[in-house]
């Protein structure tokens, strides 16, 4: 196909269409005036030629004078004016071998497509950049089949699955404004059949035609790339749409089918890779899948699509567990969860319940978001109070959630937007009191110039470094938590809009450098200065807040939110965290690696623990980008590259399947937090060591010198753990004793895996023991113990 399209002219009754659909289309739909997005969903006037186009301005300036946000109907029937009982049957049909391209792949072709016709994914990424006009994603059927219509499902979520009242979740330019949908069959012209004009969830219905092509183009440049939950295709019904059209319940006997397939690869990856799972459990499931999908296969057969659906999703089910279960779930390790503002909002009771859920799942950490664009989720007798707590009366939730979650064995450190202090382009409470206080681009603006309009505080200020520093202060002396999480310790984006340009940041830089930021060359000496010189004021005040903060409590847990590419955070916004560890002012970083593409993943994960010692880097997942299989393949990935734990975004999210599936998997059994309980959970790692490697697979397969050692620290670890039980101590010394032969015990395995005479199991053997034993390392370095 080419990028050069014929358009035919649609006629003046589709226009009639629009109008009626779209000022038919209720309010109910609407967002409440006063939700933040409400500023950001742009309509665009509808585009037709000929003599419509006077009709399709003014439809377009009554859709924004109303703003109907529902999503209309484009249609473009011959028979509009028709009463609506008479109007053609539109369901949803499948054609499963369809293709999809677009001029704007980059790399959303990690996200599979052509699996966004089906309904599988809840959301996914078609644009790899920015999207521009001109920009087309293109659906090929493969053959000509006749429909009548098509759904466009984008970035919002159903009302069923929203976490909250909250709006926080959507990003209304995560989805196209301002586009056209064509169509054409196996020849012939592009037909116009409809316009995007802003709206998430859009059905258009044409004239049932042949269809082989399907076409959506960009009309309009935008400032984000395009997520769709989904696409339908619509026909009067799957038997007239043509061969190869299936009902929509088909999609869980697919469905079914792929889980089957995943699990069983699932269970062999786990025997090959020397995972520590229960074989007998998951064949069983297996089984109990495998005999549901044939009855789900036979009830499609009879048109019986009730109990097709019910035996397909059961079997679903049974696969899924069974995938999971073929993941190996770790006894030491830090499970951490961010509790964002949405998940708090709900209010005493939901949050407990919240904290029961992330119990069971043996999550030992969370970073409630306690203060929010400079709002305090507490009586802070320093920092304006968030108002939107309302449901919390008395109730001091900082207060609440530190009991409660200490109560459940988790530990707790406050998150806290340290620099930025505003959103969505207004000022939050502490910059309304003291507008003074806000740092400006180069532009003079205070607001960053993306969709997000954050805000941020002058930290060249004394007056501001010395009011944050007594906020942090402040929560760590008059609540019992564990640590404290800094957010947004940086600047904005330099990409985005370079910040350092308010008077006071020009004048103390001019003070000490003798230059001007304001006439310095990019790319020069000068700029490199300028940089360095802002780096120095973020580092600065991380350095002069942590000594504040553990000279009144020694033991606290410090740590930063930071941008994954360690070169990226220092260039872009002035973040440089592989120093702030090195330095040892940060005891780990959360880096926020949220993506929906596995190798990107693995890269950044890799490159950020190459920048710094790996037992202080935990990847931070974004669940709302994944699908729950995804979320799996990106805790295995963590771990592969010896992660000591991951952290997740966020708790308001965590849940449904995504919890379900890491219940079942990874997190089936309790972890001890190496953060928590060093000594202990250095302790419980290497029973299970011990335990995965003596037993009867693994001694059949390891060579001769390597099966001595393993027996030869068992001893040593059952007479440490013996004489530490004597002596009635906490089994401090068993790490300390028995680190050196378990590193004796991997340069052994690196010593045999140079021997070309192994066998292939073998080898592989060697392989992950050596990982395991590199893993006990990582955690060492929790005990303070790497020099043994």
């Amino acid at each position: 196909m080419t990028n050069q399209e014929t358009i035919a002219p649609a006629s003046s009754e589709s226009l009639r269409g629009v109008v009626e659909r779209g000022l038919a289309a209720g309010r109910p739909g609407e967002r409440p005036p006063s939700s933040p997005l409400s500023r950001f969903a742009p309509i665009a006037p509808i585009r037709q030629r000929g003599n419509a186009r006077l009709l399709a301005g003014l439809i377009g300036v009554l859709a924004t004078l109303m703003q109907l946000r529902a999503a209309p109907l484009l249609a473009a029937t011959a028979a509009e004016n028709a009463p609506a009982a008479t109007t053609p049957a539109a369901e949803w049909v499948i054609i499963p071998d369809l293709t999809i391209t677009t001029s704007n792949w980059g790399e959303a072709q990690g996200m599979e497509l052509g699996r966004a016709i089906d309904g599988d994914l809840s959301t996914f990424y078609w644009s790899g950049r920015e999207v521009r006009a001109g920009d087309w994603l293109e659906l090929d059927l493969g053959a000509e089949y006749r429909l009548n219509g098509v759904r466009f499902l984008m970035g919002t979520f159903p009302e069923s699955a929203r976490p909250n009242d909250s709006q926080d979740t959507v990003r209304p330019d995560d989805y196209v404004y301002a586009g056209q949908v064509l169509v054409r069959g196996a020849s012939g012209s592009w037909q116009m059949v409809g316009e995007l004009t802003g709206q998430a969830e859009v059905e258009i219905r044409f004239p049932s035609r042949p269809v082989r092509y399907l076409r959506l183009r960009v009309t309009r440049n935008q400032v984000y790339w395009v997520q769709i939950r989904e696409i339908q295709l619509l026909a009067e019904s799957a038997a007239t749409t043509g061969a190869g059209a299936f009902r929509p319940v088909w999609l869980k006997i697919r469905a079914a089918e792929e889980a089957c397939a995943r699990a069983d690869e699932a269970r062999a990856a786990a025997e090959a890779r020397w995972d520590d799972v229960d074989d007998r459990a998951i064949d069983t499931l297996l089984d109990q899948a495998r005999a549901l999908l044939s009855s789900a296969r036979a009830a499609y057969d009879k048109q019986a699509d009730d109990e097709a659906a019910r035996q397909a999703t059961a079997a679903r089910t049974l696969a899924e567990r069974a995938a999971a279960l073929a993941i190996e779930s770790r006894v030491a390790e830090v499970r951490a969860v961010w509790v964002d503002r949405p998940a708090l909002l709900a209010g005493p009771d939901a949050v407990r319940s919240l904290l029961d859920r992330l119990a069971a799942l043996g999550v030992n950490l969370i970073f409630p978001e306690i203060v929010w664009r400079s709002a305090a989720a507490f009586p802070s007798e320093l920092a304006p109070h968030d108002p939107e707590y309302w449901r919390w009366s008395d109730v001091d939730p900082l207060a609440f959630i530190t009991a409660e979650a200490h109560a459940r064995g988790i530990q707790v450190a406050p998150w806290v937007w340290t620099f930025a202090a505003g959103y969505y382009h207004e000022f939050g409470p502490l910059l309304q009191q003291h507008p003074d206080w806000a740092e400006l681009s180069r532009d003079g603006s205070p607001f960053s110039p993306t969709e997000w309009g954050t805000a941020w505080l002058n930290i060249s200020l004394p007056e501001v470094r010395t009011y944050v520093q007594k906020l942090l202060l402040e929560i760590v002396t008059k609540y019992d938590v564990d640590g404290i999480h800094l957010d947004y310790i940086r600047f904005n984006e330099e990409s985005h809009a370079p910040f350092g340009y308010s008077p006071a940041t020009l004048q103390r830089f001019e003070e000490e450098t003798g230059l001007d930021a304001r006439t310095i060359a990019p790319g020069s000496p000068a700029a490199d200065r300028w940089d360095e010189w802002r780096e120095q004021l973020v580092t600065g005040f991380l350095q002069e807040t942590v000594e504040k903060l553990r000279q009144v409590r020694p033991t606290l847990l410090i740590s930063a939110a930071v941008v994954p590419d360690p070169q990226a955070a220092r260039r872009e916004t002035h973040q440089n965290w592989p120093l702030w560890l090195k330095q040892g002012w940060l005891d780990f970083v959360a880096i926020m690696n949220y993506t929906a593409f596995p190798g990107e993943f693995w890269s950044r994960t890799a490159d950020a623990q190459a920048a710094a010692e790996p037992a202080k880097v935990l990847p931070g997942l974004g669940i709302w980008l994944l699908t729950p299989e995804r979320m799996l393949d990106e805790v295995a990935s963590a771990r592969q590259l010896l992660s000591p734990g991951i952290v997740f975004f966020a708790a308001s999210t965590l849940q449904g399947e995504f919890f379900q599936r890491l219940a079942d998997g990874p997190f089936r059994n309790r972890a001890i937090s190496p953060l928590a309980d060093p000594a202990g959970a250095w302790n419980a790692q290497l029973a299970a060591f011990l335990r995965k490697w003596r037993r009867s697979r693994a001694l059949g397969v390891l060579p001769e010198p390597i099966v001595a050692r393993l027996e030869a620290l068992a001893r040593q670890y059952e007479a440490s753990a013996a004489s530490a039980a004597m002596e009635s101590a906490p089994g401090d010394e068993v790490p300390v004793q028995l680190l050196p032969e378990v590193k004796r015990t991997m340069a052994a395995a690196e010593s045999e895996l140079a021997n070309g005479t192994l066998t292939e199991d073998a080898r592989t053997a060697l392989e992950r023991l050596r990982d395991d034993a590199r893993y006990l390392v990582v955690l060492a370095e929790f005990l303070k113990a790497s020099s043994l």
